[in-house]
């Protein structure tokens, strides 16, 4: 979670925690809240046995667009602090009680593949902050393979306590093919034939946690 250089601390994982790092033969307490990732928003207490001046590189992950942060209530302008692409070194003199603020957008949103993934070509998935949905059948009904979801689904993200032992499930509208017309027939002309559905995904990680059943991740893609 954290690494030193120097007189440089970064900050990699944010998850609640507490440890004491030694800089400068000073001892630095870090104090870390926060609800990630369900919740984009991670508080961050500095501690210092004594003023000290070092660097707090704080790590922005390549899907955060829009992060807020802030020291001691204030917003800072981290954009000309960014180094190495996605760290923001915030360079002080800290004391007791520094308070580092990160607001993290948590925007469920469709994500595709490089087309040399051929399997993927056409298909979409779901990711929300750091982590990436799937569709199990016992949310979605069998023959998950029918499912369409179209470019400008809009989604809605809700915390479970009780759902695979807390986790943010994600839902809303897509299509799905109509098969109750086919009968015995392999082919036939193209035709558009395809009810709205709810769905339903959840973290892809918790999948096969509760009924056996299919399970995708790449969905296909109506543009």
């Amino acid at each position: 979670m954290y690494s030193q250089k120097e007189k440089e601390l970064f900050v990699h994982l944010y998850m609640g925690s507490e440890t004491t790092i030694q800089i400068a033969n000073n001892p630095v307490k870090l104090v870390q809240q926060t609800n990630y990732p369900w919740d984009g928003n991670v508080s961050m207490i500095v501690s210092p046995e004594k003023e000290e001046t070092f660097t707090m590189a704080l790590r922005i992950p390549g899907w955060a667009k829009g992060t807020v942060v802030k020291l001691n209530g204030e917003i800072v302008d981290h954009f000309p602090l960014m180094k190495n692409g996605c760290y923001v070194y915030i360079d002080r003199r800290w004391k007791e009680n520094d308070h580092i603020e990160l607001s993290f957008p948590m925007v469920a949103e469709l994500i595709q593949s490089n087309p040399q993934v051929r399997h993927n070509v056409g298909k979409v998935a779901i990711q929300r902050g750091p982590v990436v949905y799937c569709l199990e059948q016992v949310d979605n009904g069998e023959n998950l393979h029918g499912i369409i979801l179209p470019r400008d689904a809009e989604f809605k993200a809700e915390y479970d306590p009780e759902l695979l032992e807390g986790v943010v499930s994600i839902t809303g509208e897509a299509e799905r093919l109509d098969q109750s017309n086919w009968n015995s027939e392999l082919y036939r002309p193209v035709e558009d034939s395809t009810t709205k559905v709810q769905l339903k995904a959840i973290p892809y990680y918790a999948w096969c946690n509760r009924e056996p059943g299919e399970m995708i991740v790449w969905v296909n893609e109506k543009r």
